[in-house]
């Protein structure tokens, strides 16, 4: 394949999830250009040979191919894929000649700077300017390579470090199941497993076993529970009759430490106990929970 500036080339991570392909490929025209380039188009093999049957650790190629009008373009070529389904090997990357790589963490965030760890980049991206010309009927071929391996979630596993366990949430790439003790009148137990082994995010913690994390002075409902955003997790809790949210910062994976402010007070008073408190339910960027004494 040639290398020069007038074609893209990069070696992208891909993935195929167990029930179909949780892959994207795109490329952005951002400036005026004199025709409608075709359709791109998606190519995904393994080995060379068309998909079939997939095993963890299975390697997977991905080929993206976009003709370009001829004339001076703003290119922008992305492949993204589910977060926690498939690892990248940032020894593969290869950005074409001019253009800059950006990084995708979680479903939405991008930057120039490579994420630590490598593990939490969900998506990858050139970026730049390149002057085409005129090569098969006024469009000539842009082309970004991926190459990945398939990472298999454990089945199942033991969500629960030793506490009475309640429902589970996610972090925001979905590597991460969260569970929160329930009906505890003393602390909040936060316990986590990774995904793809089911085995504890963290040690060295205050809690059971070192791998719960525990926050004195409040409580946990009946049905505790909470959500992510942002690498923050929020606890529907309470502490001396006020009701809210307790913030932890879970960004990565070192151990989880309090938000910069760590209880968001919701309601005062009128909190008498933990069976007082709901689930907490998140809907995109927020999170509900409802005072059962206060009917608010």
């Amino acid at each position: 394949m040639k290398t020069s500036s007038r074609f893209v080339r990069a070696a992208l991570a891909g993935c195929v999830g167990l029930l179909g392909f949780p892959l994207a490929a795109q490329v952005a025209f951002e400036s005026p250009v004199s025709a409608t380039p075709p359709a791109p188009t998606l190519d995904v093999t393994s080995g060379g040979s068309p998909i079939g049957v997939l095993s963890a650790s299975d390697r997977i190629d991905v080929s993206t191919v976009q003709p370009s009008p001829a004339g001076s373009d703003s290119q922008s070529l992305e492949t993204v894929w589910t977060p926690g389904t498939a690892s990248i090997d940032v020894s593969t990357i290869d950005a074409p000649e001019g253009f800059s790589l950006e990084y995708r963490t979680g479903t939405a965030t991008w930057s120039a700077t490579m994420p630590t760890p490598t593990t939490a980049i969900t998506g990858i991206r050139a970026v730049g300017s390149v002057t085409a010309s005129a090569f098969v009927s006024g469009v000539e071929t842009w082309e970004t390579r991926a190459s990945g391996r398939l990472v298999a979630g454990a089945a199942a596993f033991q969500g629960s470090s030793g506490g009475d366990g309640w429902d589970v949430f996610f972090n925001d790439d979905a590597t991460k199941v969260f569970n929160i003790w329930h009906h505890n009148a003393a602390a909040i137990n936060l316990d986590c497993h990774l995904a793809e082994d089911g085995s504890s995010c963290y040690s060295g913690l205050n809690g059971a076993g070192g791998t719960v994390y525990q926050v004195s002075g409040y409580v946990a409902g009946n049905k505790s529970g909470g959500g992510t955003w942002n690498n923050k997790l929020y606890v529907f809790t309470g502490t001396g009759g006020a009701s809210g949210f307790y913030c932890i910062d879970v960004t990565g994976s070192a151990n989880p430490t309090p938000c910069s402010t760590p209880f968001i007070q919701t309601e005062a008073s009128g909190l008498i106990g933990y069976g007082d408190l709901t689930e907490a339910v998140q809907v995109g960027s927020k999170i509900y929970g409802f005072n059962l004494h206060t009917d608010r």
